[in-house]
């Protein structure tokens, strides 16, 4: 999971409601912090719906490498939202797994997991930058 970006998202986040004032007094300097949340709120609302956008592009991408010949392997792989988790409910799902088909030489899982990370930081990203 790319970790640093969503890290690098967050503190990009709270960069942003921060607005610092100086004030010089004498010898003495005065600073006053001040933060609009309303603008980190809407920010962290977007990143909560990560998981589930990440999961659900996981399962597309899990879903398009999966060989087809007869058509059973494509109809028995399901996404349970409300698990969270993508089941291959099939007897060879370990074998098309491991690169046993010549049509997805690479398995399912690995494409869907590059995949994940892959669109997990484009989403941080463009959240930081909003």
């Amino acid at each position: 999971m790319p970790l640093p970006i969503i890290a690098r998202a967050v503190a990009g986040i709270a960069a942003s409601g921060a607005r610092l004032g100086a004030r010089a007094m004498g010898s003495k300097m005065a600073m006053k912090l001040r933060v609009d949340a309303s603008k980190a709120l809407r920010k962290f609302d977007k990143i909560e719906e990560i998981p589930d956008d990440v999961l659900q592009e996981g399962f597309d991408v899990f879903y398009e490498e999966t060989p087809v010949k007869s058509g059973n392997a494509r109809r028995n792989t399901k996404f349970n939202k409300r698990k969270k988790r993508i089941h291959a409910d099939y007897p060879y799902a370990q074998r098309l797994d491991d690169g046993w088909s010549k049509q997805s030489p690479k398995g399912m899982s690995e494409p869907a997991q590059k995949a994940m990370g892959k669109y997990a930081d484009q989403v941080a990203m463009k959240i930081n930058r909003e």
